[in-house]
């Protein structure tokens, strides 16, 4: 056995970047564009080179129904698929019919659209052995959802924020003019997490899986 370094986390990144438009029946049109280094890369870059070229899109189409029902896939193009030695691109744009709920002269609305950090630890299941992240990384979202005409922001989720020895987590979303902004990071700096650290991950992962599902309340004005 040959103990190998661990790579620092700038070393695996993914960065989404998303462009939304809500209308006033809660339909949401996006463009997203992700930019992915070393394991994300390598990840989603070995799905799409097993798939045959003509069901390429349907991988896409797995991640975002992972993430929205009722979507539909409008474009996707893939950049630097088979160099390996670049970054690998994902640009793809999509509709999602009724994305917010709407309650009376209420929408809401969900600000992470897409991306998952939160895994699952069950506490009923005794552990005998660390927990193991893939590896040490940083994923980074940052949505721009447009309110519909004559929508004002109503009530906003409070910032998320999480600290460990083996990572951090921190979202927020904000107001700028008639757009909402969800700006979120997650650090993973260790990828082994003590047996005795297990509840700390659970908390860790409760903060994460809280903020992912929070919504933001947006009120028609009068």
């Amino acid at each position: 056995m040959i103990s190998l370094p661990l790579l620092p986390p700038a070393t695996n990144r993914l960065l989404r970047k998303g462009e939304f438009t809500l209308n006033s029946n809660g339909d949401l049109t996006g463009e997203v564009n992700e930019i992915r280094w070393g394991g994300p890369a390598s990840f989603r870059r070995g799905w799409l080179l097993s798939t045959p070229p003509a069901d390429r899109v349907r991988v896409i189409e797995d991640f975002l129904g992972q993430h929205v029902s009722n979507f539909r896939l409008t474009s996707a193009t893939v950049g630097n698929l088979e160099q390996t030695d670049e970054t690998l691109v994902l640009h793809y744009k999509f509709v999602v019919e009724h994305y917010a709920k709407a309650a009376g002269n209420l929408l809401l609305v969900r600000p992470r659209v897409l991306g998952a950090n939160a895994w699952v630890v069950d506490p009923g299941k005794p552990r005998q052995y660390p927990f193991q992240f893939l590896e040490a990384s940083i994923e980074s979202d940052d949505f721009t959802i447009s309110m519909p005409s004559g929508f004002v922001a109503d009530d906003l989720p409070l910032p998320a924020e999480a600290k460990s020895d083996y990572g951090s987590y921190e979202s927020k979303i904000t107001v700028a003019g008639n757009a909402l902004h969800y700006e979120r990071s997650c650090l993973i700096k260790s990828v082994y997490v003590p047996t005795q650290q297990l509840p700390d991950l659970r908390k860790f992962f409760g903060t994460i899986s809280a903020d992912e599902r929070a919504s933001a309340v947006l009120r028609r004005s009068p």
